[in-house]
């Protein structure tokens, strides 16, 4: 006959005890261990320095010097002078005269085309004094230069005329006629011949009338002249 006592258990029961004990103290361990990770700061990687060796021939270099070559410069044979005649002398010195002769030949019409040139220069510079220049009605007056005083002075006020005024035409002339005092002094300025443009022909007078003349050189008193004033196109 059993009997049963209070407080024993069976034997499954007391292995199921301990496998709960052992399973509950197993995660309890891995608990902390985690715990135990997490506030503790991992090590940082050590760093490892790397060098680089490049193998070099360390055997002792030699150097040697050459002495320098000097090339010696090739002498080039020597032409010799050829014996002149005395005949070929004479040719030549007859050749030299003749080219002098010829030169002077030469020299002598250059001179004459010269000459002959100078006198159709002169014509065309009288061409152009006709064009457009002073005319003193007086024969016989001997002060030249005088006629060149007065068409300078009116000419600085006469190359200011614009040539929009010419229009559709190439040229335009005035003739201008007026007396000049013994001082200089400019009157009874009037228009000979018109150019048929009112405002040029204004223009002409008051360039004569503007003009700053020096007096007049010798005895006269007054002086009648005659002024050709021409606008071209330039």
């Amino acid at each position: 006959m059993q009997t049963f006592q209070y407080g024993s258990l069976p034997a499954s029961s007391r292995v199921l005890k301990r496998a709960i004990t052992l399973s509950l103290s197993v995660h309890a361990a891995v608990l902390l261990a985690f715990l135990v990770h997490a506030f503790i700061k991992p090590k940082p990687p050590v760093k490892r320095n790397l060098y680089m060796f490049e193998m070099v021939d360390t055997k002792p270099q030699y150097k040697v010097k050459l002495p320098a070559f000097v090339s010696k410069p090739v002498e080039q044979p020597k032409e010799k002078k050829k014996a002149v005649k005395p005949e070929q002398k004479k040719a030549k010195a007859l050749s030299v005269r003749k080219a002098t002769q010829q030169d002077k030949m030469k020299e002598t019409p250059k001179e004459e085309i010269q000459s002959e040139e100078k006198p159709h220069e002169e014509a065309v510079e009288n061409e152009a004094a006709v064009e457009s220049g002073i005319n003193i009605v007086k024969p016989g007056f001997p002060f030249n230069y005088y006629e060149a005083q007065i068409f300078n002075a009116i000419n600085r006020n006469w190359r200011q005329v614009p040539e929009e005024l010419l229009g559709a035409e190439e040229k335009l002339i005035v003739l201008v006629t007026f007396d000049i005092q013994k001082d200089g002094h400019v009157e009874n300025v009037t228009i000979s011949e018109s150019s048929w443009n009112s405002i040029l022909d204004g223009l002409a007078l008051r360039a004569v009338e503007k003009a700053k003349i020096p007096p007049i050189p010798g005895d006269d008193p007054m002086l009648t002249v005659a002024c050709r004033l021409v606008l071209t196109r330039k």
